[in-house]
């Protein structure tokens, strides 16, 4: 395999961030830049609970922003939903998106900004509906979108996909990558200690997984490894005390270095069975990429030894450097185990599921997610693909 600076790689971002506390205050400054005027402002009934929703809209109001705002969404995205949401933004006038949320309200946004450039529905433009028109995924053009996370996982703020499912519960994205992102900490602090642990592994995938993938470039790597490092640093001071501001930064911050390196090199096979789990269990997204994490560091230290040191490094194994290939991805692994026993993260037999159940999604979690699943060092088959299925739901149980 050629080194990073043996081969031809690109990379780049999605759009500018504004990170910082109190930088929920910048919005208007943000629609200055961008050349809009009314915001159509999406969230979830999680973040309305929680407050922030109203925390965010008193700030628009103090700086003279015309908004609608929209709220009747659900945790994932489904195609009608998306649609609907854009009916009213369609007929309110608005000329601009913000999301506020998790992943799913910041990736409806993604999809309404691009349908009230395009109009249409949202299979029309699909990346599978561009994999059978063009042989390739493309760029969507779409009206202006700012995405203000509330959590520290799914980096979706600085993400050029959008994940949705259709009403047959298949996943799918589409391309819209946002025009502006604000990362204010202050969002996160009220995110529960479970969410907290959850969207903080989905990160970590997002940078282990980047690490690892086919085609990997020298900035996402140095990306990747630093969100590492700030989420084993981190996590353990958020998820004790979620009011613990400078924890809530690094976080914050390793998820959206996390985004921004997997959005040039991709994510992998973990990513591929977590959206199937998603989908057929009903579980968030976050969750269900924890049971990838284990079995993508043990595959990647056996098969992709000199990257997987890397990650180990990062994450502060000892003796990284010394221990064979199959020891450690046991110790990787094992790692990542302990810590979600620790923090009480549900096991997938307590979230419905059965180990023939998780195997059976083997095929279709490659035909909905046939470019996660080819981003991998050396092919798999689907025969090994289904034993790497049963691992992630034996570690998540034993």
């Amino acid at each position: 395999m050629k080194r990073a600076y043996e081969k031809l790689c690109n990379y780049t971002q999605q759009c500018p961030v504004t990170f910082g506390v109190g930088s929920i205050s910048t919005v208007k400054d943000a629609m200055g830049m961008l050349g809009v005027k009314k915001l159509f402002v999406v969230y979830d009934q999680g973040v309305k609970m929680s407050g922030l929703a109203e925390k965010v809209t008193k700030s628009l109001d103090e700086q003279g922003i015309d908004y609608i705002a929209y709220d009747d969404i659900t945790a994932e995205p489904v195609e009608d939903v998306v649609e609907k949401a854009y009916e009213v933004a369609e007929e309110a006038g608005c000329d601009s998106v913000l999301g506020l949320g998790g992943g799913s309200p910041m990736d409806t946004a993604k999809i309404v900004s691009v349908l009230l450039k395009q109009g249409g529905k949202v299979a029309d433009w699909a990346i599978a509906k561009q994999l059978e028109q063009y042989g390739a995924p493309r760029m969507n053009d779409h009206v202006p979108s700012i995405m203000v996370p509330t959590s520290s996982g799914t980096g979706s703020e600085v993400t050029c996909v959008a994940v949705f499912s259709y009403l047959s519960h298949a996943k799918d994205g589409v391309l819209a990558g946002p025009s502006m992102a604000i990362v204010d900490p202050e969002m996160t602090v009220t995110c529960p200690p479970l969410n907290t642990v959850t969207s903080a592994l989905d990160a970590f995938a997002h940078a282990a997984e980047a690490i690892t993938a086919a085609d990997v470039d020298p900035v996402s790597d140095q990306l990747a490894l630093e969100a590492i490092r700030l989420i084993m640093g981190n996590l353990d001071t958020a998820y004790n005390d979620g009011t613990n501001i400078e924890a809530r930064a690094r976080l914050s911050m390793a998820a959206n270095m996390a985004g921004i390196a997997f959005s040039n090199t991709g994510v992998s096979f973990g990513h591929c069975a977590g959206h199937e789990f998603g989908a057929v269990f009903h579980i968030g997204h976050g969750l269900a990429c924890c049971y990838s994490v284990p079995v993508t560091l043990r595959w990647n230290a056996e098969n992709n030894t000199e990257r997987a040191r890397k990650i180990a490094e990062a994450m502060g194994i000892e003796g990284y450097a010394d221990l064979a290939p199959k020891t450690l991805g046991q110790e990787m692994a094992g790692t990542i185990v302990k810590m979600m026993k620790a923090y009480k993260v549900p096991t997938l037999a307590e979230k419905g599921a059965t180990r023939e159940a998780c195997m059976a999604l083997a095929e279709d979690s490659v035909v909905h997610n046939p470019m996660q699943f080819e981003d991998v060092c050396r092919p798999l088959t689907m025969e090994e693909y289904r034993g790497l299925i049963a691992e992630m739901y034996d570690l998540s149980v034993q």
